[in-house]
């Protein structure tokens, strides 16, 4: 299908409306196809972070955040950058969930609100015990270096292991 799609889009320059309609539909489909064959790794992600599975929520909020980064849908960078931030929280990792979760916040605030999943905040416990064990000045310092990230740096950031 991406085949097809791409000549279509390369035949439809110059061209009349009714082929750039055939393009946008086959693109729908395509979209479609796509989202019944692959798992929602975002829900996976959710899902088992509600259930405490640390690893499987990190495990698919990476593989949502790779594919979200992929195809350019910001939106869904910024909810996978909250909930690895959750996570780094409940490990211990102040200082990575600090990053990760000012860096979401800076972004979210930057994009057009649309619901999510992060939106209902459950990672904001995990990262509020993780301030609240910290040292205000380690805190700050970290929430910083996440506020001066571009979103593919934190993206980045978020898939390293470091």
């Amino acid at each position: 299908l991406a085949v097809v799609v791409a000549m279509l889009v390369q035949r439809r320059r110059g061209t009349s409306a009714a082929p750039r309609r055939v393009v946008a539909g086959v693109a729908v489909i395509l979209g479609l196809a796509l989202a019944l064959v692959l798992p929602d790794y975002r829900l996976l992600a959710w899902v088992a972070y509600l259930e405490r599975r640390w690893e499987d929520a990190d495990a698919h909020s990476r593989e949502s955040l790779r594919v979200a980064r992929e195809i350019g849908m910001k939106q869904q960078i910024v909810e996978e950058l909250f909930c690895l931030a959750g996570v780094a929280a409940t490990s211990g990792d102040v200082a990575r969930a600090a990053r990760l979760a000012s860096a979401a916040e800076l972004h979210h605030s930057l994009l057009e609100p649309q619901p999510t999943l992060s939106d209902a905040g459950f990672h904001h416990a995990s990262i509020e015990s993780a301030n609240a064990a910290c040292d205000p000045e380690t805190w700050e310092r970290a929430s910083a270096e996440g506020r001066a990230m571009s979103l593919d740096a934190a993206a980045e950031y978020a898939l390293s292991l470091a």
